[in-house]
């Protein structure tokens, strides 16, 4: 028998709009979405008056393996491999003793890190790793290719000539000087511009260059908290062509944002885009982008569910204010994962969980959180999990 839910008198983003319905979960996909469905004996009810339901978010731009870093550098730059070769130079001893946690670890954490934002899907960029298929917390993305960029990858060309249909992940224009205006020409000379090219950061594009990106089909994730603390400048949004399709990225805790709640609220300040935007730019746009299933709560599609309280008129706006404390569940695959201890509790009989709190409140997640968090911390007695407001307590 696959388990059931029953998500009661939610508010719910149905094709751009908070819908006033119920939900149902069988297994790992939703089955139902009406006004009037009624619980049946397969069903944990779940009573949601007062509750936001959206897509699980997408993060368009990790590196998972390098959020138990902190930022390093002493910006601005002008470009990417200026920062690149400043860090080795000016934090060689740091680095050495970062990496000493084991990969797996590492890879972990990147993923909780994601999960107390709100994530179920990542795109990493970086290698494929074997830890993703087996009890990983959150969906890693997997059909791409990648490079890391025209100057730190000189095995593009070689790697251009084997996509097939997969998509393509590469940095581009991540900088403000000629190097990085000049990338994107370079790049579609290389044969990369193509309807199955995602570019990173686009710090140094032109209009022209935007256009290009439009006529090709390609698309754009923009990160712009990593943007801001490297160069004090991000990618021109305000100015692409409406059909150039922009998502949202943390990058690593190397240089980005804590979490995605955080660069939402960087790229709201920054352009000053509506909150339906916004959210888009984590569901329902990189869900296309990359031809994923996820990041539109359709019958059929995967159970990946966010749910938050909403405490004012305008849901967006409460999307928008959004921290790890302030998630009341969040499901993957159908699978309860992360939220309040109640619902946790009511949602899940019998399942263990990890016990932390956040913000001050008290919340269940998935395993191994707390025995992950202590081995990293035996390693590396100063991580404080880079600025999210996290405690273990007791479990």
């Amino acid at each position: 028998m696959k388990r059931s839910f029953l998500l009661s008198n939610a508010r719910i983003l149905l094709d751009g709009q908070f819908e006033p319905c119920s939900l149902r979960i069988v297994g790992r996909r939703i089955e139902e979405i009406g006004a009037s469905l009624q619980p049946t004996v397969n069903d944990i009810l779940l009573p949601l008056e007062g509750v936001c339901v959206v897509p699980g978010l997408i993060n368009a731009h990790d590196h998972l393996e390098l959020n138990v870093f902190p930022k390093l550098g002493n910006p601005p730059y002008n470009n990417y491999v200026e920062w690149g070769n400043d860090i080795h130079a000016r934090h060689r001893e740091q680095i050495r003793r970062t990496l000493k946690v084991p990969l797996r670890l590492r890879l972990f954490w990147g993923a909780y890190k994601n999960i107390l934002s709100g994530v179920t899907t990542v795109v990493h960029h970086n290698p494929y790793f074997v830890h993703f298929r087996f009890g990983f917390p959150v969906e890693v993305y997997r059909n791409y290719s990648w490079a890391h960029s025209l100057v730190f990858d000189p095995k593009l060309p070689k790697k251009l000539g084997t996509v097939g249909r997969r998509t393509f992940v590469v940095h581009v224009a991540e900088g403000v000087d000629s190097l990085a205006r000049d990338e994107l020409a370079k790049f579609q000379a290389l044969g990369g511009l193509r309807a199955n090219t995602v570019m990173v950061h686009g710090v140094g594009l032109s209009a022209k260059d935007c256009l290009a990106i439009a006529e090709a089909g390609a698309g754009l994730v923009w990160c712009p908290g990593s943007n801001m603390f490297l160069f004090n400048q991000t990618a021109p949004i305000e100015s692409m062509p409406a059909n150039l399709p922009v998502a949202l990225g943390t990058d690593s805790t190397l240089t980005g944002s804590a979490s995605l709640f955080d660069e939402l609220r960087e790229a709201q300040k920054l352009k000053k885009l509506g909150g339906d935007r916004l959210l888009a730019m984590v569901t329902s746009v990189p869900a296309r982008m990359f031809r994923m299933s996820s990041g539109e709560i359709v019958q059929g599609a995967p159970a990946d569910l966010l749910l938050f309280s909403q405490r004012s008129s305008d849901p967006f706006r409460d999307f928008l204010s959004l921290d790890g404390s302030r998630v009341k569940l969040l499901f993957k695959s159908g699978v309860p994962i992360y939220g309040d201890e109640s619902v946790m509790t009511l949602s899940s009989p019998g399942k263990r969980f990890d016990r932390i709190f956040v913000g001050g409140e008290r919340k269940l997640i998935t395993g191994p959180f707390r025995r992950m968090a202590g081995r990293i911390k035996a390693i590396l007695p100063s991580f404080d999990f880079n600025g999210l407001p996290l405690e273990l307590g007791e479990n």
